[in-house]
């Protein structure tokens, strides 16, 4: 191809001149050969090989941008070399690559020293290499997908391109980009292919490895669905519960659990679910010996942009730990029976079957550190049980302090238990301590907790959780080492289901649960207590009363007592104040006429209408727990349902040994 006249760029027009439908012949054999490329380096060897024949050309340049970006890709520039630093100071925006690669269009430099299209620093830089250039073209490199560069053609000194030329080369530029882009998809594919191949040995290594680690460490671990039923147990805790994985799905695993620890478990493992939060808890498991042995229950939550998606535990023995603890105390309550019969219980009077749980709980939970939440109706004597339990622990040398949130205004209830620092508010002239630090080292009792506002109880769950608070007003973490009993009169399950309380705080004080007993169950106890509250206030009032009237007597036994204890303590009082004589006598009309009606009891058998045989309190019960799935107080609750007090209720299930966990599972 020689010397051809200028003409102008039309990449549109037919290629009718003599020899070019060899040039299309040439297109799909260059589009065959290309297909087959695998290096870039190729693209260029390839365009050289196939078009020597149909242009004259010094050599070929092939410029892949970065999408959206000035920045080079990948370049193939043919054997000289020199060109590349001729472009180092020339603007990629200037380059006559990126005018085609911008503009879309052919870009044509016919003559370098006439042609003001061409940078003077690309011109000085050429001359510097001692180079001589003849025309140069660039046309883009574009799918209908991506722009993805610009294809470059130089001729030798004194060659021309016509347009048919540049048309040609544009075709071969088509051709060039789906061949690049094919590449691309290609190499993309590969790594995509290579990466997901590389993640799968991974996680299944991961996987082997951690199947590995689950079936040999030295714990029973476990995972359950975010629902709680359980999906996995590891060889460990199969083979010492003597089960079998398909045995323990679900809510199989149940079946290993001591039945005096199932109902604690069950219910504090529901209320764990319902949290979202981190639990433990101590029960017995049996072995596949049939031998029960105590053990420590952890769960924790795993989180998916903050909602539970499965559950992870371990179930540690500690039978040694409560061995030596249990001895301990066997040694130690020997002593402290004799010591403290007549003064640690001495405001605590009674000796009926329903006050001997109660005192037996304390016990059982004094010389712990557990959290304890004293339920029962006003005036049963909540803070006694509370103060006994301080007195029987290991923290009786420290402080006991008592709040009644109910009698502390809602908007200094915090600055109440938290403290508050100067300037906190209007009013808060100095920095004051909180009841919680007060306390430290000690017992802090709550009483009527269920009257804290919402904002308080967030307050109360982090220092249950965490042990830390912060004053009114500060920023700085304080943390102390208080045991908390806490109490209310309150439905704190209906005033969760009203959303009044919290939940999950519900469940961090619910640890160790102490019902008192109203007075109305202690009937037996009424002649002791009428015997000490009478010693006590004539003591106070230096009078002497010997004994006390057998029909007074009589008449406070028969009295329901709404008031409980409290109501008894005052009307012994006012009675003490207004007496006259050694015989101590009650006014029957001091009494409240407000009793409250006994409801049936549920002992008693009925006969179902219809029915030839009586149905036992048994299949009553039964009926009531199944209408209210398993809940025992509440409005909706079974002992509603029947008309008895919800203590009443879980004595008699405990007496029948009704498992009220299965009308839960319903």
């Amino acid at each position: 191809m020689g010397v051809l006249p200028k003409r102008e760029i039309n990449p549109g027009i037919a290629l009718l001149e003599r020899g070019e439908g060899r040039r299309y012949e040439a297109l799909l054999r260059i589009s065959e050969a290309l297909s087959a490329c695998q290096e870039p380096e190729d693209l260029t060897r390839i365009l050289s090989e196939q078009l020597r024949e149909y242009l004259d050309f010094f050599q070929f340049y092939i410029i892949v941008y970065k999408e959206n970006s000035t920045e080079v890709e990948w370049a193939v520039v043919g054997p000289e070399k020199g060109l590349i630093s001729a472009y180092a100071d020339v603007p990629v925006q200037e380059r006559p690559s990126w005018r085609a690669y911008a503009t879309q269009e052919p870009f044509h430099i016919a003559d370098w020293d006439a042609d003001g299209r061409v940078p003077e620093r690309l011109k000085q830089g050429i001359a510097a290499q001692g180079l001589q250039i003849g025309p140069l073209v660039f046309v883009p490199l574009t799918t209908p997908h991506r722009r993805l560069g610009a294809l470059g053609m130089s001729g030798n000194p004194g060659t021309a391109y016509s347009s048919e030329d540049i048309g040609f080369l544009r075709l071969i530029g088509r051709v060039v980009a789906f061949a690049i882009d094919d590449n691309f998809n290609l190499r993309q594919a590969e790594a995509a292919q290579r990466e997901l191949q590389r993640q799968n040995e991974r996680l299944q290594r991961s996987e082997k490895e951690l199947h590995e680690v689950i079936e040999t460490i030295p714990v029973m671990a476990w995972s359950a669905a975010a629902d709680g039923t359980a999906e996995f147990f590891n060889r460990r805790w199969l083979d010492y519960a003597g089960l079998s994985a398909d045995q323990v799905q679900g809510w199989g695993w149940i079946s290993a659990v001591h039945p005096e620890d199932f109902n604690r478990l069950t219910d504090y493992w529901r209320g764990v679910l319902a949290s979202g939060q981190s639990g433990e808890i101590e029960a017995r498991l049996r072995r596949s010996d049939g031998v029960y042995r105590w053990f420590l229950f952890r769960a924790t939550p795993s989180l998916d942009n903050g909602r539970v998606v499965k559950w992870y535990g371990t179930n540690t023995d500690i039978e040694e730990r409560k061995a030596a603890e249990q001895a301990q105390y066997r040694e130690n309550q020997a002593l402290r029976d004799e010591v403290d019969r007549a003064s640690m219980f001495e405001e605590i009077v009674g000796n009926s079957k329903a006050l001997k749980i109660v005192l037996s709980r304390i016990a059982k939970v004094a010389s712990t550190d557990s959290t304890v939440f004293i339920t029962g109706e006003t005036g049963t004597g909540k803070e006694l049980i509370a103060r006994a339990v301080h007195k029987r622990s290991p923290r009786a040398g420290r402080a006991f302090v008592g709040v009644n949130c109910a009698a502390v205004a809602p908007t200094l209830i915090s600055s109440e238990l938290f403290g508050h620092e100067k300037g906190a508010f209007t009013g808060a002239t100095e920095r004051r301590l909180g009841r919680f630090e007060l306390a430290d080292g000690g017992t802090i009792f709550l009483d009527e907790v269920g009257e804290l506002l919402p904002d308080t109880q967030v307050a109360l769950l982090r220092v249950l959780q965490e042990r830390e608070f912060e004053r009114v007003g500060g920023g700085e973490p304080i943390h102390v080492d208080v045991r908390v009993i806490a109490a209310t009169n309150r439905d704190l399950k209906a005033a969760i289901a009203s959303g009044a309380f919290r939940q999950d705080l519900f469940y961090r004080l619910n640890v160790f649960p102490i019902e008192v007993p109203h007075l109305r169950e202690r009937k037996d106890d009424i002649p002791m207590l009428v015997e000490y509250f009478v010693q006590r206030y004539a003591s106070r009032a230096g009078k002497s009363i010997p004994s006390i009237d057998k029909k007074t007597l009589d008449l406070l036994q028969s009295y329901e007592w709404p008031g409980n204890i409290r109501e008894l303590q005052n009307v012994i009082e006012r009675s003490l104040i207004l007496s006259a004589g050694e015989v101590f006598s009650v006014d029957e009309l001091w009494l409240s006429k407000e009793t409250s009606a006994r409801a049936p009891r549920v002992e008693a058998r009925v006969t179902v209408k219809g029915e030839g045989e009586p149905w036992n309190e048994r299949v009553i019960i039964e009926a009531a727990l199944a209408k209210s799935r398993g809940r025992v107080s509440g409005p909706s609750g079974a002992a509603a349902k029947l008309g008895i007090p919800p203590s009443t209720l879980d004595h008699r299930i405990k007496a029948l040994k009704i498992n009220k966990i299965r009308f839960r599972l319903r």
